[in-house]
């Protein structure tokens, strides 16, 4: 299922330098791979593209700069603008984006800013089943809650997201109601711990009982079982 962050537009910086390198590529990357190594992963449609000059100390460029529609992000895509480099042609390894076709795009550092190029796993979404495949199945994990049973002093929650995104920690009863809501909001991946003092989102003392924590991401749900005693 795919998630669409509504409103959001990369800016892609492709910059391409005016002294041509010969492209030379280490070999194909698996999705995972690629995944681990780069800084940024997005899927999106390329929406415009202009070239525009800039000076540097590393010499003169010209640059792409290609506004993206995002549509779905894993990592590394929080704000509303993000900025790569890409080489003049294919002898210097330049991933060429058409306007109007939909992307997925790995973004890798280079030097102070980010890149993509051929050698990358950037394609065009309809070929890339294999990349979605992967990264849709990367699920965060939830650790059993320390102390349990929870008693007075509360206790601690420690999950860890593969991805970047939207995600969410919430406790809920034996019933299925929502007793509070710990965190919520955009995370970059990462590992993550809470603490819950066993009170409910009022912060009235929540009554004995068996209790779940649940992690929730766009795609996939986490629990573990936890006592609560007074």
């Amino acid at each position: 299922m795919r998630s669409i962050h509504s409103s959001i537009l990369l800016t892609v910086l492709l910059v391409i330098p005016n002294v041509l390198w010969p492209c030379s590529c280490a070999g194909p990357l698996t999705p995972e791979q690629n995944f681990k190594t780069a800084y940024a992963v997005f899927s999106g449609k390329a929406l415009e593209q202009t070239i525009v000059d800039i000076v540097d100390p590393r010499g003169s460029y010209k640059m792409y700069e290609v506004v993206f529609q995002v549509d779905q992000t894993w990592k590394g895509v929080s704000s509303e603008k993000f900025t790569m480099l890409t080489g003049l042609d294919e002898g210097s390894c330049r991933y060429s984006f058409d306007v109007g076709r939909e992307y997925l795009v790995y973004a890798h550092l280079w030097e102070s800013d980010l890149s993509t190029s051929i050698c990358s796993r950037t394609r065009e979404t309809s070929e890339a089943s294999e990349d979605f495949a992967y990264l849709n199945s990367l699920s965060p994990t939830i650790e059993q809650n320390y102390p349990n049973p929870i008693r007075a002093a509360g206790t601690r929650i420690r999950f860890v997201l593969p991805v970047s995104g939207h995600s969410s920690l919430a406790v809920y009863d034996i019933l299925g109601h929502q007793v509070i809501k710990i965190t919520a909001g955009y995370k970059e991946l990462g590992t993550y711990d809470m603490a819950w003092n066993g009170k409910d989102q009022r912060g009235r003392e929540a009554p004995p009982g068996v209790y779940f924590a649940v992690i929730t991401t766009q795609r996939h749900r986490k629990t573990i079982k936890m006592l609560l005693l007074r």
